[in-house]
C-alpha cells in the first residue's frame, strides 16, 4: 500500500497509523512520538476477558484522541519542543 497523498504533494500535520506497521519514512523536520496501544485481537481468554481488551483499546484510543483534540495547537504549533512534550504526554494516557 502506498503514500497516495504525499506523492501528489499534500503536507501532513499528522499521522497516525495502525499498530503493528512500520513508520513511513517522512523527510524534512518530523516530529514523532509513540502512543502505543495493546491490540485486542491477539487478546486470550474467555470471552469477557477478550471484550474488556476492545474495550480498554477503545477507551485509550479515543481518551487519547479527546486529549490531542483539545491541545491549543495554534499555540503549540509554534513551539515544537512544548508540543512534543504535549504529544508524548498524551502518549501515556490510559
Amino acid at each position: 500500500m502506498g503514500w497516495p497523498a504525499a506523492d501528489a504533494g499534500y503536507c501532513r500535520d499528522s499521522l497516525f497509523k495502525r499498530c503493528g506497521e512500520t513508520c513511513p519514512a517522512w523527510l524534512g523536520n518530523v516530529m514523532r512520538t509513540h502512543w502505543g496501544v495493546d491490540d485486542p485481537a491477539r487478546a486470550t481468554g474467555s470471552d469477557a476477558e477478550i471484550d474488556a481488551a476492545f474495550v480498554t483499546a477503545y477507551q485509550t484510543l479515543r481518551a487519547r484522541i479527546e486529549a490531542f483534540l483539545a491541545l491549543p495547537l495554534n499555540e503549540l504549533l509554534h513551539d515544537r519542543a512544548r508540543l512534543k512534550v504535549e504529544l508524548d504526554r498524551i502518549g501515556e494516557i490510559f
